[in-house]
């Protein structure tokens, strides 16, 4: 153990921190929804509770379609898991209205300007560069309680299921506390500004003892 050093993944923070559309906090993200696991169910949990309470809510689902990846469409259950979603949607005329598919983009910068929470609800996850992505942006994050999430993103900004995330927001949305939200997330990520992360790479190096068997 004493010999492991975790370094995280790095963000291009100045990118990342451009300034918010009009409208941003009624504008919830979500990032990727495949595999299943990244439970695109929970995002659609979310934002039924949340036009029940103000119709100006928008849910912003960006990534690929999971037909779009053979591996993945091919297995029955992940099939079934997306087939049951899109049927819920085409159900609920008023969910539909309020739930907008985004193709996926190298350009993150610019679509997270419109954005003010993002939502992390995956079953597991490693680092999820998304959310941290989204916090340099300025969107408050809400991370769904998995092992380690707690460690990477803050026990402030992990919540326990969907319910209590749409409260959240609701909470939140109209109020002073955003903006202080707001600020808490775009400062717990600066310590994986890609200089700050590079620095631990160097320093890692630096450390190495090379030896006739190779570096330890």
């Amino acid at each position: 153990a004493h010999k492991i050093v975790v370094i995280p993944n790095s963000l291009n923070i100045p990118d990342l921190a451009r300034p918010k559309l009009a409208g941003h906090q009624y504008r919830v993200g979500f990032v990727g929804m495949v595999p299943f696991l990244k439970r695109p169910d929970r995002a659609l949990d979310v934002v039924e509770e949340l036009i029940q309470h103000d119709r100006r809510f928008t849910l912003h689902i960006r990534g690929r379609f999971p037909w779009e990846y053979p591996h993945v469409w091919k297995k029955e259950l992940e099939q079934e898991a997306y087939l049951s979603l899109f049927a819920r949607l085409a159900a609920k005329p008023l969910l539909q209205e309020h739930v907008v598919f985004e193709r996926f983009g190298s350009d993150m910068g610019s679509w997270l300007r419109k954005i003010g929470w993002v939502l992390s609800p995956s079953d597991r996850e490693s680092f999820h560069l998304a959310p941290a992505e989204a916090m340099a942006s300025g969107a408050v994050p809400l991370i769904w309680h998995r092992e380690g999430a707690e460690d990477i993103f803050s026990p402030d900004n992990v919540i326990q299921n969907s319910q209590e995330a749409a409260a959240k927001i609701i909470s939140l949305v109209d109020s002073e506390r955003y903006l202080i939200e707001s600020r808490r997330a775009y400062e717990h990520v600066l310590q994986f500004d890609a200089p700050e992360v590079h620095a631990q790479l160097v320093d890692v190096l630096k450390g190495l003892e090379v030896t006739e068997d190779g570096p330890v």
